[in-house]
């Protein structure tokens, strides 16, 4: 009986291994994506570009690693660096107004594309709170129409359950962009000629 279990154990131990080995490329992954969105956050686009093709380049590193190891691809510390990466991706094309492209060598799911434009409406919410000021009005205005374009596509799918939770909180970050535009008016009704 227990020598029917050594290629399994084997095959288990191994792949063991593999993700311990790779498990620090993921997060340097995770990490230059987050620190990517954070320097969008305040609009340093230059340095947050930097930031993305570090990650990028260790996606190029993995790539030949996950193709022959495609179990590597359903670990959560895969899927949490994908969807961080795929969150700067759209938030740096929502600032700019690009398309948010991918390399070939990086694979994404459907979910891993749409958590990451969920989250990044998040992110829009963050920028708008640092920018949030009358004369920024039609700037706010641009990440609620991208939220509110997010939010009206995603309405229209079966979400699972996690999609239905960043379903959720993008319908919230449409609110809060909502809110500080309200006040933004408000503000300048009360300062003339900035309406």
């Amino acid at each position: 009986m227990l020598k029917s279990l050594l290629p399994f154990i084997k095959d288990y131990l191994r792949k063991g291994e593999l993700i311990r080995e790779q498990k620090s490329r993921f997060e340097s992954i995770r990490v230059q994506s987050k620190g990517a969105i954070a320097l969008l956050r305040r609009g340093n686009e230059y340095e947050s570009r930097t930031a993305v093709s570090a990650a990028e380049s260790l996606f190029v590193e993995l790539h030949p690693i996950l193709k022959k190891n495609p179990f590597l691809l359903e670990q959560g510390m895969y899927s949490e660096a994908v969807e961080e990466y795929a969150e700067a991706k759209y938030l740096g094309a929502f600032l700019t107004g690009e398309e948010a492209s991918f390399p070939k060598n990086i694979l994404l799911t459907a979910e891993q594309n749409l958590s990451g434009i969920c989250d990044a409406t998040g992110e829009l919410v963050r920028r708008a709170v640092t920018i949030a000021h009358p004369d920024r009005i039609k700037e706010i205005e641009g990440f609620r129409d991208i939220t509110e374009e997010v939010v009206r596509e995603l309405s229209r799918l079966p979400l699972s359950k996690k999609m239905r939770s960043k379903y959720d909180d993008s319908e919230r970050n449409l609110r809060r962009i909502e809110e500080i535009l309200y006040d933004l008016r408000l503000i300048a009704l009360k300062t003339p000629g900035k309406i």
